[in-house]
């Protein structure tokens, strides 16, 4: 009997797709739907979007760009503590609105 090491592509064979806009790369385009939530083509992020919330988009976005919160500080004007907050509590909506701004700006479509 063979063995298999399950990868994410493992849980997205024979999945379903759907045209949707990704909530992290803001991208118009196809997503997977498969046993362990959605994958953007264009991002490649995988999520959950039952439990995403304005936090969760936020340091997903911030992951996507590959920046740590000082980086992703100086781009959004916002302190690395209130990052962290907001990525693990209570977002606001100045911020999660600027992390997409960020994103538009530096995100490499494609």
């Amino acid at each position: 009997m063979g063995s298999h090491i399950a990868t994410t592509d493992t849980f997205f064979i024979d999945n379903l797709q759907i045209k949707s806009q990704c909530p992290i790369c803001g991208v118009d385009c196809t997503q997977d739907i498969g046993w362990i939530g959605e994958r953007c083509h264009n991002c490649k992020t995988v999520y959950d979007r039952s439990e995403l919330y304005w936090g969760e988009i936020a340091r997903l976005r911030r992951q996507l760009l590959g920046l740590n919160r000082k980086q992703m500080a100086e781009l959004t004007g916002y302190s690395k503590k209130t990052i962290k907050t907001y990525e693990f509590g209570n977002c606001s909506k100045s911020y999660y609105y600027k992390t997409n701004e960020v994103i538009k700006q530096n995100f490499i479509i494609g």
